[in-house]
């Protein structure tokens, strides 16, 4: 569990806790499947409801955008200030 990107480690312990998870955190060699079904289910769940993939595209085109600016192209610019940049007339 403590390899779980994104998680802090305050969450995973809580999560360790909450579904009793002690032996998965010492037995790496143990596969996630051979749990009990509701207990996958309800940690998908738990999983689904505290991150989203919806936005992730929403921040990269903000990243890509921020990427623009930084590297002083007009089109950064030109979005940063919210003037068109694909030569559509203003």
């Amino acid at each position: 569990m403590s390899r779980l990107g994104g998680l802090n480690k305050a969450f995973t312990t809580v999560l360790i806790k909450r579904f009793e998870l002690n032996s998965m955190v010492f037995n790496y060699t143990m596969d996630f499947t051979q749990y009990p079904s509701d207990l996958s289910k309800s940690i998908n769940i738990l999983l689904s409801q505290v991150s989203s993939v919806n936005n992730q595209l929403n921040e990269v085109d903000r990243y890509n955008l921020i990427r623009l600016y930084l590297i002083k192209s007009y089109r950064g610019k030109a979005q940063a200030i919210g003037k068109p940049s694909h030569g559509q007339r203003t």
